[in-house]
């Protein structure tokens, strides 16, 4: 039963952890067509603002919404509290949370692989470094 449990719960417990969604750089034509993300991060040339989900809304090319914003112009200052429209034209950079496949594929094998490695390791049941 240990073993059942090392090699198969844990990895899929670590599976479960990671996620399979992660901040990724979008184009404004993406955004166009799918404005529908969880999060999203507005850089333009002086602010870096960010948005959470159902905090924001995009019409004719303006998104409109309450965030956080970075100042890009001093680093030191502190979080400000955003609230307007910003047209699409003026950002610099949109990111977002996406799915990412190649990312949940990489780690499926690898928690699959690791836990082949475990079982078939030592069938008798236990590690030995001596002979």
């Amino acid at each position: 039963m240990k073993k059942y449990f090392i090699s198969v719960l844990i990895p899929y417990l670590l599976l479960q952890f990671s996620g399979c969604y992660n901040m990724q750089v979008i184009t404004k034509d993406d955004f166009r067509e799918d404005s529908d993300y969880l999060e999203l991060s507005v850089k333009t040339k002086d602010k870096d603002i960010s948005f959470d989900d159902g905090n924001y809304s995009v019409r004719n090319d303006t998104i409109f919404g309450t965030g956080l914003n970075k100042s890009r112009i001093d680093p030191e200052k502190t979080d400000e509290f955003f609230a307007g429209a910003i047209s699409i034209n003026d950002v610099e950079e949109l990111r977002a949370y996406k799915f990412n496949l190649t990312g949940v594929i990489a780690l499926a094998a690898f928690v699959v692989l690791t836990a082949v490695f475990i079982v078939l390791a030592d069938p008798i049941g236990g590690f030995s470094i001596a002979n």
